[in-house]
Protein backbone atom coordinates (compact mmCIF):
# COMPACT_ATOMS: atom_id res chain seq x y z
CA UNK A 1 0.00 0.00 0.00
CA UNK A 2 1.32 3.09 -0.86
CA UNK A 3 -1.42 5.78 0.20
CA UNK A 4 -4.02 5.10 2.24
CA UNK A 5 -7.18 7.29 3.28
CA UNK A 6 -9.54 8.07 6.11
CA UNK A 7 -7.95 6.57 8.99
CA UNK A 8 -8.68 5.91 12.56
CA UNK A 9 -7.47 9.40 14.14
CA UNK A 10 -5.88 6.97 16.69
CA UNK A 11 -3.36 6.44 13.66
CA UNK A 12 -1.72 9.97 13.60
CA UNK A 13 0.86 8.77 16.53
CA UNK A 14 1.85 5.44 14.73
CA UNK A 15 2.21 7.40 11.77
CA UNK A 16 4.22 10.15 12.52
CA UNK A 17 6.52 7.98 14.47
CA UNK A 18 7.45 5.69 11.44
CA UNK A 19 10.56 6.90 9.04
CA UNK A 20 8.63 5.68 5.51
CA UNK A 21 5.56 7.21 6.35
CA UNK A 22 4.04 10.62 6.21
CA UNK A 23 0.33 12.39 6.82
CA UNK A 24 -1.03 13.84 3.81
CA UNK A 25 -2.42 17.37 4.38
CA UNK A 26 -6.05 18.20 3.79
CA UNK A 27 -8.39 20.86 4.99
CA UNK A 28 -11.33 20.09 6.52
CA UNK A 29 -14.55 20.64 3.89
CA UNK A 30 -17.28 18.69 5.58
CA UNK A 31 -19.31 18.94 9.29
CA UNK A 32 -20.83 16.83 11.76
CA UNK A 33 -24.19 17.51 12.59
CA UNK A 34 -26.92 16.50 14.94
CA UNK A 35 -30.22 16.93 13.28
CA UNK A 36 -33.82 16.68 14.89
CA UNK A 37 -37.20 16.05 13.56
CA UNK A 38 -38.79 19.13 14.61
CA UNK A 39 -42.24 17.61 13.63
CA UNK A 40 -41.54 15.87 17.36
CA UNK A 41 -42.34 17.70 20.70
CA UNK A 42 -40.08 18.92 22.74
CA UNK A 43 -38.06 19.34 19.03
CA UNK A 44 -40.29 21.23 17.80
CA UNK A 45 -39.43 23.78 20.50
CA UNK A 46 -36.58 25.75 19.58
CA UNK A 47 -35.09 26.07 23.33
CA UNK A 48 -34.92 22.82 23.69
CA UNK A 49 -32.65 22.45 20.94
CA UNK A 50 -30.64 25.16 21.79
CA UNK A 51 -30.52 23.55 24.86
CA UNK A 52 -29.27 20.54 23.55
CA UNK A 53 -26.48 22.10 21.50
CA UNK A 54 -25.18 24.27 24.87
CA UNK A 55 -25.22 20.67 26.33
CA UNK A 56 -22.60 19.62 24.44
CA UNK A 57 -18.68 20.13 24.99
CA UNK A 58 -17.92 20.25 21.04
CA UNK A 59 -13.81 20.96 22.04
CA UNK A 60 -13.65 17.87 24.24
CA UNK A 61 -15.23 16.06 21.64
CA UNK A 62 -12.48 17.55 18.80
CA UNK A 63 -9.82 16.90 21.41
CA UNK A 64 -10.41 13.38 22.21
CA UNK A 65 -11.95 11.28 18.92
CA UNK A 66 -10.43 13.73 16.01
CA UNK A 67 -6.65 13.88 17.95
CA UNK A 68 -7.14 17.82 18.09
CA UNK A 69 -7.44 17.87 14.37
CA UNK A 70 -9.88 20.59 12.67
CA UNK A 71 -12.14 22.78 14.23
CA UNK A 72 -15.51 23.43 16.43
CA UNK A 73 -17.99 23.97 14.15
CA UNK A 74 -19.83 27.10 14.99
CA UNK A 75 -21.43 27.09 11.76
CA UNK A 76 -22.47 24.86 9.20
CA UNK A 77 -19.97 25.88 6.54
CA UNK A 78 -16.02 24.86 7.06
CA UNK A 79 -13.78 27.63 7.17
CA UNK A 80 -12.96 27.86 3.40
CA UNK A 81 -16.32 29.22 3.29
CA UNK A 82 -16.35 31.21 6.58
CA UNK A 83 -16.61 35.00 4.07
CA UNK A 84 -20.81 33.02 4.14
CA UNK A 85 -20.95 32.81 7.32
CA UNK A 86 -23.24 34.97 9.10
CA UNK A 87 -21.57 37.92 11.43
CA UNK A 88 -22.01 37.51 15.49
CA UNK A 89 -23.57 34.55 15.40
CA UNK A 90 -24.31 32.68 18.39
CA UNK A 91 -21.69 29.63 18.57
CA UNK A 92 -23.80 27.55 21.09
CA UNK A 93 -20.83 27.33 23.29
CA UNK A 94 -20.68 24.39 25.68
CA UNK A 95 -22.72 25.78 29.01
CA UNK A 96 -24.66 23.27 30.74
CA UNK A 97 -26.32 25.54 33.21
CA UNK A 98 -28.09 27.93 30.16
CA UNK A 99 -28.86 24.69 28.69
CA UNK A 100 -30.30 23.39 31.99
CA UNK A 101 -32.53 27.58 31.96
CA UNK A 102 -33.46 27.25 28.59
CA UNK A 103 -35.49 23.28 29.31
CA UNK A 104 -37.02 24.81 32.46
CA UNK A 105 -37.91 28.09 30.58
CA UNK A 106 -39.35 25.51 28.23
CA UNK A 107 -41.26 23.47 30.83
CA UNK A 108 -38.49 20.72 31.30
CA UNK A 109 -36.89 21.42 34.26
CA UNK A 110 -36.03 17.81 35.40
CA UNK A 111 -35.54 16.92 31.34
CA UNK A 112 -36.96 14.34 29.97
CA UNK A 113 -36.10 11.06 28.55
CA UNK A 114 -39.34 10.54 25.57
CA UNK A 115 -40.36 12.22 22.95
CA UNK A 116 -44.13 12.93 21.34
CA UNK A 117 -44.55 12.14 17.45
CA UNK A 118 -47.24 13.76 15.20
CA UNK A 119 -49.77 10.65 15.95
CA UNK A 120 -49.50 11.46 19.29
CA UNK A 121 -47.70 8.48 20.12
CA UNK A 122 -44.99 8.92 23.09
CA UNK A 123 -41.39 7.39 22.70
CA UNK A 124 -38.54 6.66 24.39
CA UNK A 125 -36.05 9.16 22.90
CA UNK A 126 -33.47 7.99 21.00
CA UNK A 127 -30.00 9.13 19.60
CA UNK A 128 -28.48 7.50 16.23
CA UNK A 129 -25.26 7.20 15.45
CA UNK A 130 -24.28 6.28 12.06
CA UNK A 131 -22.82 2.33 11.61
CA UNK A 132 -20.02 3.38 9.53
CA UNK A 133 -16.41 5.82 9.88
CA UNK A 134 -16.80 8.93 8.36
CA UNK A 135 -14.33 12.11 8.33
CA UNK A 136 -16.92 13.78 10.66
CA UNK A 137 -17.71 10.94 12.54
CA UNK A 138 -14.85 8.76 12.81
CA UNK A 139 -15.69 6.31 15.88
CA UNK A 140 -19.35 7.51 15.67
CA UNK A 141 -20.44 4.88 18.60
CA UNK A 142 -18.05 6.20 21.07
CA UNK A 143 -18.90 10.24 20.11
CA UNK A 144 -22.97 8.96 20.54
CA UNK A 145 -21.65 7.56 23.65
CA UNK A 146 -19.58 11.13 24.94
CA UNK A 147 -22.63 13.41 23.85
CA UNK A 148 -25.13 10.99 25.71
CA UNK A 149 -23.38 11.74 28.46
CA UNK A 150 -23.02 15.66 27.93
CA UNK A 151 -27.24 15.46 27.24
CA UNK A 152 -27.61 13.35 30.65
CA UNK A 153 -25.57 15.73 32.79
CA UNK A 154 -28.69 18.55 32.17
CA UNK A 155 -31.17 15.58 32.38
CA UNK A 156 -31.43 14.52 28.84
CA UNK A 157 -31.43 10.82 28.72
CA UNK A 158 -31.55 8.60 25.48
CA UNK A 159 -31.28 5.21 24.38
CA UNK A 160 -28.36 4.67 21.64
CA UNK A 161 -29.22 3.19 18.32
CA UNK A 162 -27.94 2.00 15.17
CA UNK A 163 -28.75 0.55 12.00
CA UNK A 164 -27.19 -0.68 8.55
CA UNK A 165 -25.97 2.67 6.48
CA UNK A 166 -28.46 2.19 3.51
CA UNK A 167 -31.37 1.68 6.04
CA UNK A 168 -30.11 4.54 7.74
CA UNK A 169 -29.72 6.94 5.19
CA UNK A 170 -32.82 6.20 3.70
CA UNK A 171 -34.62 6.87 7.15
CA UNK A 172 -33.13 9.99 7.11
CA UNK A 173 -33.72 10.90 3.81
CA UNK A 174 -37.53 9.99 4.17
CA UNK A 175 -38.11 11.84 7.79
CA UNK A 176 -38.57 8.82 9.06
CA UNK A 177 -36.04 8.99 11.89
CA UNK A 178 -36.81 10.05 15.02
CA UNK A 179 -34.91 11.74 18.22
CA UNK A 180 -31.58 13.33 17.82
CA UNK A 181 -29.56 11.81 14.97
CA UNK A 182 -25.92 11.85 13.70
CA UNK A 183 -25.49 13.14 10.05
CA UNK A 184 -22.36 15.14 8.25
CA UNK A 185 -21.86 16.68 5.51
CA UNK A 186 -18.62 16.67 2.96
CA UNK A 187 -19.08 19.43 0.36
CA UNK A 188 -19.39 18.60 -3.37
CA UNK A 189 -17.90 21.62 -4.45
CA UNK A 190 -16.82 25.09 -3.44
CA UNK A 191 -20.68 26.45 -3.11
CA UNK A 192 -22.16 27.84 0.30
CA UNK A 193 -25.48 26.61 -1.61
CA UNK A 194 -23.92 23.23 -1.30
CA UNK A 195 -23.90 22.85 2.23
CA UNK A 196 -26.93 25.40 2.87
CA UNK A 197 -29.69 24.75 0.48
CA UNK A 198 -28.97 20.90 0.73
CA UNK A 199 -29.17 21.14 4.45
CA UNK A 200 -31.80 23.76 4.96
CA UNK A 201 -33.90 23.90 1.57
CA UNK A 202 -37.04 21.89 0.47
CA UNK A 203 -34.81 18.49 1.14
CA UNK A 204 -33.89 19.80 4.24
CA UNK A 205 -38.03 20.16 5.03
CA UNK A 206 -38.68 16.49 3.97
CA UNK A 207 -35.70 15.10 6.31
CA UNK A 208 -36.26 17.19 9.35
CA UNK A 209 -39.49 19.09 9.26
CA UNK A 210 -38.32 22.91 9.51
CA UNK A 211 -39.07 24.92 6.56
CA UNK A 212 -38.54 28.77 6.42
CA UNK A 213 -39.43 29.87 3.27
CA UNK A 214 -37.07 33.05 4.20
CA UNK A 215 -34.65 30.86 4.46
CA UNK A 216 -35.13 29.25 1.08
CA UNK A 217 -36.07 33.01 -0.84
CA UNK A 218 -32.55 34.40 0.42
CA UNK A 219 -30.30 31.35 -0.35
CA UNK A 220 -31.80 31.01 -3.74
CA UNK A 221 -31.22 35.31 -4.03
CA UNK A 222 -27.80 34.31 -2.61
CA UNK A 223 -27.37 31.58 -5.77
CA UNK A 224 -28.39 33.97 -8.62
CA UNK A 225 -26.53 37.17 -7.34
CA UNK A 226 -24.52 38.93 -9.52
CA UNK A 227 -21.67 40.27 -7.43
CA UNK A 228 -19.98 38.48 -4.64
CA UNK A 229 -20.87 40.78 -1.73
CA UNK A 230 -24.55 40.46 -2.42
CA UNK A 231 -24.25 36.93 -2.60
CA UNK A 232 -22.60 37.35 0.74
CA UNK A 233 -25.09 39.66 2.43
CA UNK A 234 -27.73 36.73 1.34
CA UNK A 235 -25.82 34.13 2.66
CA UNK A 236 -25.27 35.81 5.89
CA UNK A 237 -28.68 36.95 6.39
CA UNK A 238 -30.03 32.96 5.78
CA UNK A 239 -27.11 31.76 7.96
CA UNK A 240 -28.25 34.07 10.74
CA UNK A 241 -31.55 32.38 10.50
CA UNK A 242 -30.38 29.23 10.56
CA UNK A 243 -28.01 29.91 13.31
CA UNK A 244 -31.25 31.20 15.82
CA UNK A 245 -33.74 28.52 14.68
CA UNK A 246 -30.85 25.40 15.08
CA UNK A 247 -32.44 22.87 13.45
CA UNK A 248 -29.18 20.68 13.03
CA UNK A 249 -26.18 21.37 15.62
CA UNK A 250 -23.00 21.45 13.76
CA UNK A 251 -20.27 19.94 15.92
CA UNK A 252 -16.81 19.93 14.23
CA UNK A 253 -15.08 20.19 10.76
CA UNK A 254 -12.67 17.26 10.74
CA UNK A 255 -10.14 16.74 7.69
CA UNK A 256 -9.49 13.24 6.91
CA UNK A 257 -6.36 11.54 7.83
CA UNK A 258 -4.81 10.36 4.75
CA UNK A 259 -1.01 9.04 4.82
CA UNK A 260 1.47 7.87 2.47
CA UNK A 261 4.98 6.48 2.04
CA UNK A 262 7.16 9.22 1.94
CA UNK A 263 8.81 7.84 -1.59
CA UNK A 264 5.73 8.89 -3.25
CA UNK A 265 5.33 12.15 -4.38
CA UNK A 266 2.70 14.08 -6.37
CA UNK A 267 -0.54 13.35 -4.53
CA UNK A 268 -2.85 16.48 -3.76
CA UNK A 269 -5.89 15.18 -2.39
CA UNK A 270 -9.05 17.30 -3.30
CA UNK A 271 -11.32 18.27 -0.36
CA UNK A 272 -14.35 16.79 -2.01
CA UNK A 273 -12.82 13.40 -2.51
CA UNK A 274 -12.56 13.38 -6.34
CA UNK A 275 -9.37 12.62 -6.50
CA UNK A 276 -6.87 12.62 -9.78
CA UNK A 277 -4.32 9.95 -9.72
CA UNK A 278 -2.28 11.38 -12.79
CA UNK A 279 0.78 12.97 -11.35
CA UNK A 280 1.45 10.45 -8.45
CA UNK A 281 4.90 8.82 -8.79
CA UNK A 282 6.80 6.59 -6.45
CA UNK A 283 10.69 6.47 -6.00
CA UNK A 284 11.26 2.31 -5.73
Amino acid sequence: IDLTTDLDPSAREAIQNDPNLAITPLEAFNTALLLFNTNDKPFDDVRVRQAVAYAIDKKALLDAFYGGQGTVADDILPDSLSWARPQNLDAYAYDPEKAKALLAEAGYPDGFSTIVLTDTTEVPLELWYIPVSRPYFPTAKPIAEAIATYLADVGIKVELKTEDWGTYLKNINAGAKHGIIQSGWIGDYGDPNNFLYTQFGPVGETQTGYKNEEVWKLLEEAGTAKTLEEATKLFQEAGALINKDLPRIPIVHAPPLLAQKKALTGWLPNPTSGESWAAISIEK
